[in-house]
């Protein structure tokens, strides 16, 4: 069931409901912040490559980058100065997973080549 020591890692992370729901806490803190650092600095738009998981597959995986997904777009929506937000996908398999996530989630995009 498992496909090598980093998705043992991620497997047993996953069944810890203590420790699952502070990392996405954690995250969720994190983008935000990112997101509003933006703003402060007064810039026009943030490129972001999601934080994951070791394992490059998996639920934890993908959770990982609906919460990324989510807390980055939601947070832009209420930031009046930021006219850009990239998603930056670290492989092509992750890229297509983060626009299939913002298709779901409703958002509009614009895939960059």
């Amino acid at each position: 069931p498992f496909s090598g020591p980093t998705g043992q890692i991620d497997a047993l992370l996953e069944r810890d409901d203590e420790f699952h729901r502070f990392a996405l806490r954690t995250l969720r803190s994190c983008y935000r912040a990112c997101v509003r650092q933006t703003q402060r600095a007064n810039l026009r738009s943030l490129a972001i490559c999601p934080l994951t998981t070791r394992a490059k597959n998996g639920l934890l995986y993908e959770e990982t980058l609906k919460v990324a997904v989510r807390e980055i777009l939601e947070e832009a929506k209420f930031s009046p100065g930021l006219d850009e937000v990239r998603l930056v996908g670290k492989t092509p398999k992750e890229a297509s997973l983060l626009v299939g996530i913002m298709k779901a989630m409703g958002f509009s995009l614009r895939v960059s080549p």
